[in-house]
């Protein structure tokens, strides 16, 4: 099982990762809101999929904290990971369309 720890991990750190880069991304284009109308139409989806990305992380953590402290419900926590990851890409998708 300790395989299901490191991948657990290895979805929190890419979790994390994204988070943090999407978070500056959006304090960048807070700093330069009157620049262009068109960051200011961009930054509420930005911030809209930082919280996504933020969800994903903690679902990971979850994920990882249940496996490791033996929850009852440990197994059902690592469905958790997978719903973070689907609604990351639906996000991703809607904003591209």
């Amino acid at each position: 099982m300790k395989y299901l720890q490191i991948a657990n991990l290895a979805l929190l750190a890419l979790g994390l990762t994204l988070t943090v880069v999407v978070a500056v991304e959006c304090l960048i284009y807070a700093i330069y809101l009157d620049a262009d109308p068109m960051i200011n139409r961009q930054l509420p989806e930005l911030l809209g999929f930082t919280v996504v990305l933020g969800a994903f992380s903690f679902a990971s953590f979850l994920a990882f904290a249940g496996h490791r402290a033996h929850w009852r419900a440990r197994w059902v926590t690592q469905l958790l990971p997978l719903a973070g990851l689907v609604g990351s890409i639906a996000t991703l998708v809607a904003l591209r369309g």
